[in-house]
């Protein structure tokens, strides 16, 4: 169940303290949480594309093999896949934008459907 943002400024509010008072406990412990595991895979995915990139290129340049090419595409296959199942559970990163109101694009969509409304009126 998701935290109210209220209940996740408070969370983030403990989170920056216990940075201030005990950095070495709070990277040991920022590291088992569900986001912090879901960061390290996107970092690691990350390395295993560029490496399936490496091979990809390696075997279209080389004369080795077309079958390496391949390889390296499905790797990058794997770990894009690996990336955006981990981005889903890192969730959202900053909740500045619903406080601050639409962006400029929101406000630029909401004076174009305005002005239609008002030749349909």
């Amino acid at each position: 169940m998701p935290l109210s943002d209220h209940e996740q400024k408070i969370l983030d509010e403990i989170e920056r303290r216990l940075a201030a008072e005990d950095p070495k406990f709070a990277r040991s412990t920022s590291a088992a949480t569900p986001r912090g595991i879901a960061v390290k895979r996107v970092k690691r995915a990350s390395l295993v594309f560029v490496a399936g990139f490496v091979l990809m290129i390696a075997g279209l340049v080389t004369s080795l093999t077309e079958q390496l090419g391949i390889a390296g595409f499905v790797v990058m296959l794997i770990a894009l896949f690996v990336i955006a199942r981990a981005s889903r559970d890192i969730g959202p990163v900053s909740t500045r934008a619903k406080h601050e109101g639409p962006s400029w694009f929101g406000r630029a969509e909401e004076r174009w459907r305005k002005r239609f409304e008002r030749d349909d009126g």
